[in-house]
Parts: C-alpha cells; structure tokens; sequence
C-alpha cells in the first residue's frame, strides 16, 4: 500500500515518526490540506485509516500532519520523487498477502497561501468484483 501527496513543487520539507505502534505521522511544510477530506477510511494494504489535517499556519508557512492508522504492525518507508512524498507501507508478520496492483484515487486540496494548488492522493488496491 502506497500513501501519497502530490504538489505542483518538489516537496522537500517533512518530517515522519511512528507515534505509537499503529500510527505513523509524516509532517509536511507549505501544504494547504483545510478543503481535504480529514478521514479516508482504507481498510487495505495494511491501512486502516488516512487522517489530514491542518496542524499550524505559523510564521507565514501553512503545516499538515498525515497519520496513517496501520491495520497490523508494518513498517512504513518514505521517499520523494518529484512533485511527490509517499510513504509505502510493508508488511509485518501479521501482513495478508497482497493481490493486486495499486491505482491512484485523487482528492484536490487547496492551495497554500502564495502557493500552487496540491494534490492529495491515497494509491489503494482495486476492488474485486
């Protein structure tokens, strides 16, 4: 499972921590995510659930926390490339296989204050039919 921002600049400026066991939180600098959804509920990959939230608008640069409520223990990696940051969630011990290719679903996200518009987006196995 691939939890992923895009903007319209290189996002180079995050910091990422796993809170407790279940949760890993990645802050990112200069995002506007106040128009995003604040739960995206996954329940794949070893996600449960997605939060967004705004967290501070301080000295002139907007913040956003992403925490990523994992389903099982799983060990989270964050890279950038680009316009984006993702964050790939792997498996533990406890992790069921997985079965498909991931697909991007898109959420739009407002711009911050003297920035161009992001993007949001949460890459999620496609459902079976």
């Amino acid at each position: 499972m691939v939890v992923g921002v895009t903007g319209t600049y290189p996002i180079i400026d995050y910091t990422y921590y796993d809170y407790d066991p279940e949760t890993f939180v990645v802050d990112i600098a200069d995002v506007d995510v106040s128009q995003l959804p604040k739960t995206l509920q996954v329940n794949a990959g070893g996600v449960g659930l997605v939060k967004v939230e705004p967290i501070s608008q301080g000295r002139g640069r907007s913040l956003a926390k992403l925490e990523i409520h994992k389903a099982y223990l799983s060990k989270c990696m964050v890279s950038t490339e680009g316009n984006q940051l993702m964050v790939k969630v792997v498996g533990g011990s406890d992790a069921p296989a997985a079965t498909a290719t991931p697909a991007p679903l898109p959420i739009p996200a407002s711009p911050a204050k003297g920035k161009a518009p992001e993007q949001a987006n949460v890459v999620q196995p496609p459902k079976a039919i």
